[in-house]
């Protein structure tokens, strides 16, 4: 039977609606927002919310401290329960400002490198060849961890973090680059002719 409260809001109260697409829009907002600021800067416009975010990216140690930081407290009960214990819906929104702070910081020091060798390890082929595939990889990394899991049957927290870490990342890749080959640069070209 159904409680009263969910069925009063409908067949939209099941599930976790914090995982859906919009509780994460944070991230991509983030993302947009760091490639506005890369091309305002390149045009040479922007004014001081870029020249900030030059100087903060100025000083990757800085940036990737803080990141260290905030992911510790993303990683205590300050932030919200740990493991996959459901959580408040405040839980959900510091837990994704503390993710979203956490990933500008870390990318922030790769859209405007400070140091020649930061540039060099960044501009290393397959670095590059990482980053084209990167969104792929964001995608389709959780179906394939419940794939591996599903095909394998190992019980989630078992012991066996580093091999069903690998053969994620390893088929995670695999379709990243498969989609991109055969969706995302067909579909780049096709927007590039109209």
């Amino acid at each position: 039977m159904v409680p009263a409260p969910a069925r009063a809001r409908g067949p939209l109260a099941f599930g976790q609606p914090h995982l859906w697409l919009p509780g994460y829009v944070a991230w991509f907002g983030a993302g947009i927002g760091l490639a506005a600021a890369y091309e305002l800067a390149a045009a040479g416009r922007g004014g001081r919310t870029v020249a900030a975010l030059r100087g903060l990216a100025a000083q990757p140690g800085a940036c990737w401290g803080l990141a260290a930081g905030l992911m510790l407290v993303a990683a205590t009960p300050i932030a919200g329960p740990s493991m996959l214990a459901a959580i408040a819906p405040s839980e959900h929104v510091a837990k994704m400002l503390l993710y979203t702070a956490i990933a500008t910081l870390v990318v922030l020091t790769g859209v405007f490198p400070s140091s020649p060798g930061y540039t060099r390890a960044l501009s290393h082929r397959a670095g590059r060849r990482l980053g084209v595939v990167s969104y792929g990889i964001f995608c389709l990394h959780l179906p394939v961890l419940h794939l591996v899991m599903w095909t394998t049957g190992w019980p989630e927290f078992e012991g066996r973090f580093l091999a069903i870490w690998s053969l994620t990342l390893l088929i995670s890749y695999a379709a990243a680059e498969a989609s991109y080959r055969w969706l995302e640069a067909p579909a780049q070209r096709l927007a590039r002719r109209r």
